[in-house]
């Protein structure tokens, strides 16, 4: 099984951020999504 090298992430609420957050310190492209144009939920 091959390990993806991008995510997306959809909500940028708290868990959302936390997600993204954590998937970029182990070296992961993120793109996050949001139907706000802020963060933070």
């Amino acid at each position: 099984m091959s390990i993806p090298k991008s995510v997306a992430v959809i909500g940028a609420g708290m868990a959302g951020l936390t997600a993204a957050a954590h998937l970029a310190q182990v070296g992961m492209q993120v793109t996050l999504f949001d139907k706000g144009c802020k963060p933070g939920g």
